[in-house]
């Protein structure tokens, strides 16, 4: 592992252990994953507090790096918080790897995506108008994009999604389809990116490329809203 991470992490985690004995307050270590080929160090995240925790926060992309720091925090900090999403290969089983180093600290489990998908769908509540009929589009339906329509269909939406392509957007559209309550009249349909959005009153993208671009922006209402 990186030295100069380590050094870092070690007087991070020193500070925080002192700070949460003077306020009284608990300590947390929350273990975020990626996938990214070329990077094996882990991140050190901004230091986040509540009124009642101080968090420390790491981004890992591989189960060996992890190891080292649960040894060092084991019993130390009173939470480790760990995304158990497998999104990355390298960190498959995460969460046994952390029960078998962690002897001492409390674990607990969350889904990062899953966050974000609540997050996005709190928030449309404030812009859909239930009154009406709207057009809503989902550019890039992945794991998280795929999720939210879901839950606008269960709101009585038809919804448009896409993805790179139109062969995997059809198959993600006819299994949300099939797995929505058979009560659920609204349709989850697959669309290319070339119209997807003409007349559209909500454009959402999840992608993890640049998908919304001036053409797509033209085909849309003058009022509508972009995520």
């Amino acid at each position: 592992m990186n030295l100069q991470f380590n050094k870092n992490f070690d007087n991070l985690l020193k500070n925080i252990i002192v700070q949460a004995k003077k306020s009284n307050q608990q300590t947390v270590l929350v273990i975020n994953t990626k996938k990214q080929k070329s990077r094996t160090t882990p991140i050190l995240l901004p230091t986040r507090k509540t009124p009642f925790l101080i968090c420390l926060g790491i981004t890992i992309f591989e189960k060996k790096s992890v190891i080292n720091i649960l040894k060092k925090i084991d019993g130390k900090i009173d939470y480790v918080l760990v995304d158990v999403e497998q999104k990355n290969k390298k960190l498959s089983n995460l969460i046994k790897t952390i029960q078998k180093n962690i002897l001492k600290s409390k674990i607990l489990t969350y889904k990062s995506n899953d966050f974000t998908v609540e997050s996005a769908d709190a928030f449309l509540q404030q812009l859909i108008d239930f009154s009406k009929k709207q057009k809503i589009v989902i550019v890039g339906a992945g794991n998280i994009g795929s999720k939210l329509a879901l839950k606008i269909a269960e709101r009585g939406f038809d919804i448009f999604i896409s993805k790179k392509k139109y062969s995997d957007s059809l198959k993600i559209a006819n299994a949300l389809n099939l797995i929505k309550p058979k009560a659920c009249t609204a349709k989850i349909m697959a669309k290319s990116n070339k119209n997807i959005a003409k007349n559209c009153d909500l454009l959402i993208s999840f992608s993890n490329i640049p998908a919304i671009d001036k053409k797509i922006v033209s085909q849309m209402l003058d009022d509508g809203v972009i995520i």
